[in-house]
């Protein structure tokens, strides 16, 4: 499958200087989602759409396997394409 806008909403939403939650619910894999510019919508970048923003922290829902992880946004590269990667909590 692939990136599906409808379904990635921004739970805490945040001004320009604050980080953001967001929630996404897909069946791809935890890791597929990381892969570079997964988040890319119709050729124009999720960031243009939704607002991710380097740092962001975002919680997916596998509703295949009925799992949940989270992940950052760990790039928005100068074209605004935005990549993310499974967090590590400590």
């Amino acid at each position: 499958m692939s990136f599906t806008p409808d379904t990635l909403d921004a739970l805490v939403a945040s001004n320009s200087n604050r980080r953001a939650i967001w929630t996404y619910t897909n069946t791809d894999a935890h890791a597929d989602i990381d892969a570079d510019d997964y988040f890319a919508l119709m050729g124009a970048p999720a960031r243009t759409s939704k607002g991710m923003k380097l740092y962001d922290i975002l919680i997916y829902i596998d509703t295949d396997t009925a799992t949940c992880t989270i992940h950052y946004v760990r790039e928005v590269d100068a074209a605004g394409n935005v990549s993310v990667s499974i967090a590590t909590l400590s």
